[in-house]
């Protein structure tokens, strides 16, 4: 512990340091701020005031610097002896001693005593030592070793392994040892599995239900309850789907189609139909049409074609053909298949099917029509053909099997 001297940490803010020492003259008091003097008065006869805060972080020094150059009490025979003066001469004798021991502590780096006990602490005279009281009365510089056996630790650290350890104190000796996270979680008496309820506690939802501002759950059944999706985009609905054919009953054959032209293929049973606003025309001049409500359809077409030899054939005629999806409403071709074309023979009557499919959108109710044109050509330079076959949609099949499918429509609203 210094007797001449106290030190202090600036913080940027504080302007008065005490002065814990006593002294002769107020000019033998300095400042130091990181060891350079500052400008500081007297608050009072306690108390250094710097002219500035010093920096945070610094270190403040309060100093006593007592002159022994001049006797601060000259006697001279004959004059009067005071205590004042015996005072004084002595307090100049006893300061400079402090500031000369100060001095010859600090040169040869002696510890302060511990500021609790007063008890001396042991000069520094190696790397790697703790300051350590067994006694109560005395202060000791012990090693790492003997540290160690203070602490009970009797055995060196084990080395680390690569799956995850922990380092733990073994029950049954004084000495480190690494354990399994299983280990661990049974010394600290947890389940193995860390996510057990016990572990985590119970919640519940709050606000459930389904009024405004409620979070929704599902009913017993697993299901959405009741609640308006008006403001839902981009949600992928159930899909529904709907099947329209053209039927007729035994040895019962479509009227035939006009050649070169597109001809409006027959529709005359709702097989079934989930869609809703999606309907089929099953009779009279509208036969055939489809009316489907705005959305996103998915639609596959198959329509047969037979024909005859009522006149006969020419072997270098062919029968081309093709299938189209047609929006009556706005006038417009919505799916065409591939042309089709077949070699005519001298067969009594031969078939074939035609095949369109696709996804379209309608932003509002539509009718639509199969249309299928038909047109006997020459493959030589694709001009018009001789031949001038019955061709039909569709032919039956046999006098037993009814009914006989000539068209067939499968459609799915998929948003």
């Amino acid at each position: 512990m210094s007797l001449s001297y106290t030190t202090y940490t600036g913080d940027g803010s504080t302007t008065d340091f005490a002065i814990p020492f006593g002294y002769l003259e107020e000019d033998h008091v300095s400042v130091l701020v990181n060891g350079s003097p500052v400008t500081f008065s007297f608050h009072n006869s306690t108390t250094a005031r710097c002219a500035s805060a010093p920096a945070n972080g610094t270190t403040v020094k309060v100093m006593r610097t007592t002159p022994l150059d001049v006797e601060e009490v000259e006697f001279v025979g004959g004059s009067t002896l005071t205590a004042a003066d015996l005072e004084r001469a002595n307090r100049q004798a006893i300061y400079a001693a402090q500031e000369a021991t100060d001095a010859a502590n600090d040169a040869v780096g002696a510890v302060e005593s511990d500021p609790t006990s007063g008890l001396p602490l042991p000069v520094p005279g190696a790397a790697n030592r703790f300051v350590v009281s067994t006694d109560g009365t005395n202060y000791a510089a012990k090693t790492v070793a003997q540290v160690q056996s203070l602490l009970g630790i009797d055995a060196a650290l084990p080395a680390a392994e690569a799956a995850t350890k922990f380092l733990a104190t073994n029950p049954g000796a004084a000495e480190y040892q690494l354990i399994t996270a299983a280990t661990l979680k049974s010394r600290l008496s947890l389940p193995t599995n860390v996510q057990d309820a016990d572990l985590l506690g119970t919640a519940s939802a709050a606000d459930t239900g389904t009024s405004a501002g409620n979070v929704v759950v599902l009913d017993g059944s697993a299901a959405l309850p009741a609640v308006s999706g008006a403001n839902l985009t981009g949600v992928l609905k159930a899909v529904t789907a709907a099947r329209f054919e053209h039927r007729t009953g035994a040895n019962a054959a479509p009227a035939p189609f006009t050649l070169a032209a597109w001809n409006k293929r027959l529709l005359s049973t709702s097989v079934t139909n989930g869609i809703s606003g999606a309907s089929v025309s099953t009779g009279g001049g509208t036969q055939g049409q489809i009316t489907l409500a705005a959305g996103t359809y998915l639609i596959e077409v198959e329509g047969s074609l037979g024909y005859t030899n009522d006149t006969g054939l020419d072997a270098t005629d062919y029968l081309g053909s093709i299938l189209k999806l047609y929006n009556v409403t706005d006038s417009a071709d919505v799916l065409t298949s591939v042309g089709f074309l077949r070699t005519l023979n001298s067969a009594a009557f031969d078939f074939k099917n035609d095949r369109v499919s696709g996804y379209f959108t309608i932003a509002g109710t539509k009718v639509f029509e199969i249309r299928h044109w038909v047109q006997v050509y020459k493959l030589s330079d694709g001009s018009a053909g001789t031949s001038t076959p019955t061709v039909k949609p569709g032919h039956h099949v046999g006098s037993s099997i009814t009914p006989n499918i000539h068209t067939v429509v499968n459609i799915q609203r998929i948003a």
